[in-house]
């Protein structure tokens, strides 16, 4: 009766001495998760319990932050695209200019009108020399018995020329529109990116400042959701 108390009281023992080897594998696995989670955030505790009792963001706040984080990198994008798209429609609009140009000069409404306005000063010069009995200034080197007629002639070459070549003429200011829009565009494209980097960099500062009573330096809102899942 007594082998069998004692190997009853051995057996027991032995089941103990079991356990706490399990127990204390466990405990230390589960010590060195603790520290590996907390070795990923820089300026975290090294002691559990007084990481454990850190003022930790709300998953719910964090969450916030990744949804306008997305929403911030979402119109970047869209900006991006807008200023790359405004990018290669005014290099399209060089190329087809040039290519009109080879042409040769393209007559425009304001060359017309600042060759007829030229023309019409000129022809107030003779006016005011003929009635004072003079001969005037030259213009352009010419006197103006023959200065005249030159302006003439400019203003009506260039009203031809809107006529003859008035497909050329409609090219070139459909291009003009073009580059207009696109220049546009751009510009709204740069607006729009400043905007989005300034908005971005507030929200970095107030990502920052959620995490400065914990003493830690965040990483990512991914990051940062998963370690909170672990803590």
């Amino acid at each position: 009766a007594a082998l069998r108390v004692s190997l009853a009281e051995t057996e027991a023992a032995a089941a103990a001495a079991r356990s706490l080897a399990t127990y204390e594998a466990a405990l230390a696995a589960a010590t060195q998760a603790v520290s590996r989670q907390l070795g990923l955030l820089r300026g975290a505790p090294s002691d559990p319990p007084a990481a454990y009792d850190l003022p930790v963001p709300l998953a719910a706040t964090l969450r916030q932050f990744q949804a306008r984080a997305d929403e911030l990198a979402h119109r970047r994008a869209d900006a991006v695209k807008q200023r790359d798209v405004a990018a290669t429609g005014l290099r399209e609009v060089a190329s087809q200019m040039r290519k009109l140009e080879q042409r040769g000069a393209i007559p425009t409404l304001e060359a017309l009108t600042a060759a007829r306005a030229r023309r019409d000063a000129t022809w107030e010069q003779v006016l005011a020399a003929w009635t004072a009995r003079i001969d005037g200034a030259p213009v352009d080197g010419l006197p103006l018995p023959q200065a005249y007629p030159r302006t003439v002639e400019a203003a009506d070459a260039i009203a031809d020329r809107l006529r003859v070549d008035a497909a050329l003429v409609a090219d070139a200011n459909e291009l003009g529109l073009r580059r207009g829009k696109a220049e546009g565009d751009r510009a709204d494209a740069a607006g729009r990116l400043a905007e989005a980097d300034a908005e971005h960099s507030a929200w970095q500062s107030r990502w920052r400042a959620t995490w400065q009573p914990c003493g830690i330096e965040p990483g990512t809102v991914a990051e940062m959701l998963e370690w909170r899942d672990h803590w």
